[in-house]
């Protein structure tokens, strides 16, 4: 989300109204598809659960999204490398 919003700062878009709101800027930039945004997105929404509602996340599901959703990474850096040029 840092580098989003560092990105977004730089190319003076438009300012995100909250962490998830980074991605949607950046699709419409162009730089995000749909698919990757809604990625992302959930992956801020899960941020902020882990943050500021830990307690009710369980090990089993921290475990399934850890081992299914690491490509979501690989993903985000070939679009931002991609980007960048």
């Amino acid at each position: 989300m840092d580098l989003c919003n560092h990105l977004i700062s730089y190319n003076g878009f438009r300012s995100p109204q909250d962490y998830a709101d980074t991605f949607e800027i950046l699709k419409e930039q162009g730089i995000f598809d749909e698919f990757l945004t809604l990625r992302l997105k959930a992956m801020a929404r899960f941020r902020n659960r882990l943050v500021h509602l830990y307690w009710e996340v369980d090990n089993q599901t921290l475990y399934k999204i850890l081992q299914d959703n690491l490509e979501d990474f690989v993903l985000f850096l070939k679009k931002i490398t991609s980007f960048l040029g």
